[in-house]
């Protein structure tokens, strides 16, 4: 006689749908050139973006969201306002300005800022105070600190005293710094033997986090003690976590490398967002939980998707990123759609 158990006549487990729940997408931007590096303010009104042919000359857009993008022009900025310059790393300041990197008509790359309610571009350091080359801004927590790259060397600048301080002269090139969320240490890349690793300080001591044996690029923390970056070669990227007192974990393989920016994570830490290099998955947004636990897939319609960019205000979640949509327009366009699915929360 045959006697089955019965878990053997249970039905198998069914996988969890893959597929994220959301709104259609929406396309904000088909300009005259490929947007580029979203990054949205913290309250989830404006998206500051490149628009570029990468070539020597880009526009930076702002666009408060439902209404018409406006490009930012440099102070002493000659000809047409589109393209008069080449632009760099960006971010918020919790007050709602923007502030920037760019490079005026070929001269030494600077920082600026402009406010959202208006006014007109203006450089934030003067020369008296860092007469170099300065690079790859990050505000920190409640806007006090800014940390900055002043040739090729982590610096920081308090927006109280308007000091510049180098926090050491090294011969090896620093960049891309971001601050944790209490604003006390800085995650950074140093370039060593035409390799990048990853170096974190306190300010005051560092060291190194991630070395070898590829390059380790445009680290940022997830919260107070995990940092994912890009690590990998130009051909091949993952996406990588790593906390103390623990190896690094691959989060994601096939990564499609953003223009300029680190991984895309969430304001609360729990999900990293994603393009992919499967030519299979060209429509499609990936999500994965920063513990590994889920990875689903955002379908957009679109073709060539990436550079996504996370915001949550008022129990809201959006995801806005740039794609390829089709007709006779040849450039990338900046697209944002509301994601709805339960098992998500940014």
């Amino acid at each position: 006689m045959l006697v089955l158990s019965l878990a053997a006549l249970a039905a198998p487990p069914k996988k969890p749908p893959v597929r994220v729940e959301a709104k259609p997408p929406e396309v904000l931007v088909q300009g005259e050139g490929h947007a580029v590096s979203p990054r949205w303010s913290p309250d989830g009104r404006w998206i500051a973006f490149e628009e570029t042919r990468f070539g020597p000359e880009n526009t930076l857009w702002m666009l408060e969201i439902g209404k018409q993008p406006r490009s930012l022009v440099l102070p002493g900025a000659f000809g047409t306002e589109h393209r008069t310059s080449a632009f760099g790393d960006k971010d918020w300041h919790p007050q709602g300005i923007l502030v920037f990197a760019a490079n005026r008509n070929n001269g030494k790359e600077r920082i600026y800022f402009q406010q959202t309610q208006g006014g007109a571009v203006a450089e934030l350091i003067p020369l008296t105070a860092a007469p170099g080359r300065l690079l790859d801004p990050a505000v920190g927590q409640g806007g006090e600190l800014l940390a900055l790259v002043v040739d090729d060397d982590l610096a920081t600048r308090s927006n109280t005293s308007a000091a510049v301080t180098v926090l050491e002269k090294t011969p090896e090139k620093e960049a891309h710094p971001r601050f944790d969320p209490k604003g006390a240490s800085l995650v950074f890349e140093r370039h060593v033997d035409a390799q990048a690793d990853i170096y974190v300080t306190d300010l005051t001591t560092e060291r190194a986090l991630r070395v070898g044996p590829d390059d380790q690029i445009r680290p940022v923390f997830a919260d107070d003690t995990r940092i994912v970056y890009f690590s990998g070669t130009r051909d091949a990227w993952t996406i990588e976590v790593v906390e103390p007192n623990a190896e690094p974990r691959v989060l994601a393989k096939n990564v499609r490398l953003p223009h300029r920016d680190p991984p895309a994570v969430s304001p609360n830490g729990q999900w990293v967002a994603y393009g992919t290099e499967d030519p299979k998955k060209a429509s499609k947004l990936m999500l994965t939980k920063i513990d590994g636990s889920l990875t689903l897939e955002l379908d957009t319609i679109w073709t060539a998707v990436g550079e996504p960019a996370l915001i949550a205000v008022d129990g809201v979640d959006r995801i806005a990123f740039t794609a390829m949509t089709g007709g006779e327009e040849s450039f990338r366009a900046l697209a944002v759609s509301e994601i709805t699915d339960p098992r998500i929360e940014f």
